[in-house]
């Protein structure tokens, strides 16, 4: 799955440099190393968070920085140059994919729906930091991973209102990236993708499955 997405990667001209992050580096350097890279790649040991890991990043690289994840199998070109187009003048963006998009596809996978007044998203596991502007809210998040039991401590990085507001559906999901917005006083913005694929990881066999099924298909053309 990681030599999918870091060739999608390598591949991408808005790509210049790669930085992979495991807890055990080493078990994946032959992964690394099979792969003829046209840019610099970067093989570290991660946090013990991944927002810790992320924050490390960001105090030296200060950004802008795109994150996903290594069972993105089906990351494309096309989905980062979108991604990345609306991402541009944002803080803080995260990629989505409507239900409506990802029912017209007539692809069959269950995924996580997250609800709000306009319609229900799932995650496409691609986040857009700017760099620095980000980092308190990064640095709140970690401190959610760490005491993960502690579901309170969610509402003092969100704050009720806003929580409040997505649980009783009464924010789009735009308005509720306008309510981060002022809350933070940066620029967070839900990025739309017209890729269904773009939702589908690998958590279960059946999206193995799929996912081979789509990477044949695209091999074929």
């Amino acid at each position: 799955m990681l030599a999918y997405v870091l060739q999608t990667l390598d591949d991408w001209a808005g790509c210049d440099r790669i930085v992979v992050s495991a807890q055990n580096p080493e078990v994946l350097q032959g992964i690394v190393d099979s792969i003829a890279f046209r840019k610099a790649c970067v093989l570290r040991e991660s946090k013990s968070t991944i927002a810790q890991t992320i924050d490390d990043y960001l105090n030296e690289f200060d950004g802008p920085v795109i994150v996903t994840t290594s069972d993105s199998t089906l990351l494309s070109s096309t989905m980062l140059e979108q991604f990345a187009r609306k991402s541009d003048g944002s803080d803080l963006a995260v990629g989505i994919v409507s239900r409506e998009v990802f029912q017209s596809s007539g692809f069959e996978a269950k995924r996580t729906w997250y609800e709000f007044r306009s319609s229900a998203y799932s995650g496409t596991n691609l986040f857009h930091l700017s760099g620095n502007a980000v980092r308190p809210i990064v640095g709140r998040w970690s401190k959610i991973e760490q005491s993960r039991k502690k579901k309170w401590r969610i509402a003092t990085v969100f704050g009720p209102k806003i929580l409040l507001g997505a649980a009783l559906r009464l924010l789009t999901v735009h308005g509720f990236a306008n309510a981060l917005s002022a809350r933070f006083s940066i620029k967070v913005r839900a990025v739309e993708l017209d890729y269904a694929e773009a939702c589908i990881d690998a958590d279960n066999l059946a999206d193995v499955e799929l996912i081979e099924k789509l990477l044949l298909s695209r091999s074929a053309i």
